[in-house]
């Protein structure tokens, strides 16, 4: 299961979040530019990466199957509404080609922060987690849109069982509460 390191103890019960047995606070100002929240957030995004990984059998919706090709906007929107139910704004921005990139591809920002975990998926960068604050690779997208990840979205813009994979992932993001 991933850990998160031992320095994001919990401060209050109302900010405490499970993460594979160790506990972590998330605070509104946590995706500043600094590198330590960076960091943070990246432990974040890579653990949940792995959460996606390990999905398998009934657990592992359609969208996953072939993760992360083809798997940018289910797992944006799931991360970012696991990052909004941590407290966290972002927006998932989807983008359609530039001249380096064939089809579209979706990802979260905040600010000008952004938070990426399928961006492996072409071959212009090997990143499996990518967390910067103006990144150039993603400014070499034209983006379409952006939008407030909502946990409804899963149900109505989603297949179904990508809506019960979250749930499942939420659960092992969080472990059981003590």
């Amino acid at each position: 299961m991933p850990q998160l390191p031992s320095a994001w103890l919990p401060r209050s019960d109302a900010l405490r979040v499970l993460l594979g047995g160790s506990a972590c606070a998330f605070r509104p100002t946590f995706l500043s530019a600094s590198f330590l929240e960076l960091e943070r957030l990246r432990s974040v995004a890579g653990a949940f990466r792995l959460a996606i990984e390990a999905l398998s059998g009934a657990e592992c919706p359609a969208a996953f199957s072939d993760f992360p090709y083809g798997s940018c906007r289910g797992a944006s929107l799931l991360l970012g509404v696991y990052l909004r139910e941590l407290g966290l704004e972002v927006l998932v921005v989807t983008a359609g080609r530039s001249g380096q990139h064939w089809g579209t591809h979706a990802w979260l920002e905040q600010g000008a922060t952004s938070i990426d975990i399928t961006a492996d998926q072409f071959s212009s960068t090997n990143a499996r987690v990518v967390v910067a604050a103006d990144s150039p690779w993603h400014r070499t997208w034209v983006r379409d849109s952006e939008r407030i990840p909502y946990l409804a979205d899963l149900d109505c813009l989603l297949d179904a069982d990508l809506l019960r994979s979250y749930i499942g992932l939420r659960g092992s993001m969080r472990g059981s509460p003590a």
